[in-house]
């Protein structure tokens, strides 16, 4: 096992969602002794999001190799090729959630591979169809229902994309009325592709900030919860206007007595 220390290179910290934990977005990665060679081995690892170009991957920026040892015989093909690049960057992915943000570390085995954008489009489809038919339908029904578009899955794989659906907290029960809720039937193809191009924002979101995932039903509650609150705050302002008017009103309104008025007029 090699031993890896991991150092952050920007100065601001930036989190980044990752299928096992919280890691930097970019970081430094050094690597001691490499497989016991002598040689010192340093990447410098960037993670992207789906939405970046090229994304959804672990990218090695840069990576250097060094052999100190004057007895050595420096560095030589044998220690090339034993640098399996891609699976040194995942090591170093993980060591980087470990010593970042060890609270978010998740238990178990969990792999670090991300789903392709066409997977992700997938799995949005099956979570659409899954709501459009109700709650928790069959695995069964949502084959169906996917049949009648024109796109065949076997059952084992719908199963599969609901559990990274539910996940991804794309299968949340809607906190609207029922007639608010979104159903696949009742859309046309252009209220389909916003409400796809509103889950892409949502994942990409998330993975920018390094927040939960919320599904688009919670999305839409949040913004109503903040639209309601915007509009009792203006209503209350209004009363408030009002009430203060209707004194002001009140005030010069009120009848004057017969001695208040002598005295103004004589002066006194």
């Amino acid at each position: 096992m090699n031993k890896i220390s991991v150092k952050r290179i920007a100065d601001v910290a930036w989190p980044v969602t990752t299928p096992i934990g919280i890691s930097e977005k970019r970081f430094i990665a050094m690597i001691s002794n490499f497989n016991k060679t002598g040689a010192t081995l340093s990447m410098e690892i960037e993670i992207r999001g789906d939405s970046e170009k090229n994304g959804n991957r672990i990218v090695v920026n840069k990576l250097a190799v060094a052999q100190l040892d004057e007895t050595s015989y420096g560095v030589t093909g044998e220690i090339l090729r034993g640098i399996a690049v891609q699976k040194l960057a995942e090591e170093c992915v993980r060591e980087a959630i470990r010593s970042f943000y060890p609270e978010t570390v998740k238990k178990g085995k969990h792999s670090l591979k991300v789903p392709s954008v066409d997977e992700v489009s997938r799995m949005q489809l099956v979570a659409l169809t899954s709501q459009s038919l109700g709650i928790k339908p069959p695995a069964a029904e949502i084959q169906a229902a996917l049949k009648n578009q024109g796109v065949f899955m076997e059952i084992g794989t719908i199963r599969n994309y609901l559990t990274k659906a539910k996940k991804a907290g794309l299968l949340g029960l809607p906190a609207t009325k029922p007639d608010s809720e979104i159903s696949l039937k009742s859309m046309n193809p252009d209220q389909m592709s916003n409400e796809s191009n509103l889950i892409n924002d949502l994942l990409a979101g998330a993975t920018k900030t390094g927040n939960p995932v919320i599904s688009p039903q919670e999305h839409r509650r949040r913004r109503a919860a903040v639209e309601a609150d915007a509009k009792a705050k203006i209503e209350r302002e209004a009363r408030i206007i009002k009430i203060k008017r209707e004194a002001d009103i009140s005030k010069y309104k009120t009848p004057v007595s017969r001695s208040s008025a002598t005295k103004r007029k004589e002066g006194k």
